[in-house]
């Protein structure tokens, strides 16, 4: 949970982005949601409930923004591509 320390929340009051910088890449990426949805799933999630738990609503790839910073498109240079999806 140190990312959560390394983003950069930027918000009209409704709507925020939550900006992580890639450590692969090291493009800054933004996660976008309602601001309700991120203050208490940011607070769950600092509580230890899972991500998926604290971010229902977020698909994979944005969760794993969240996680552990890396983008979709470094994720896929290092694991390779699922052949199922």
């Amino acid at each position: 949970m140190d990312l959560l320390r390394e983003t950069r929340v930027v918000t009209n009051g409704t709507e925020c982005s939550v900006w992580v910088k890639c450590p692969v890449c090291k493009e800054e990426h933004a996660v976008v949601m309602r601001f309700d949805e991120w203050r208490a799933g940011r607070s769950m999630w600092k509580r230890g409930s899972l991500v998926q738990d604290a971010f229902p609503r977020l698909s994979p790839e944005d969760r794993e923004i969240l996680i552990s910073g890396t983008c979709p498109k470094c994720w896929d240079k290092i694991f390779g591509v699922d052949d199922d999806g």
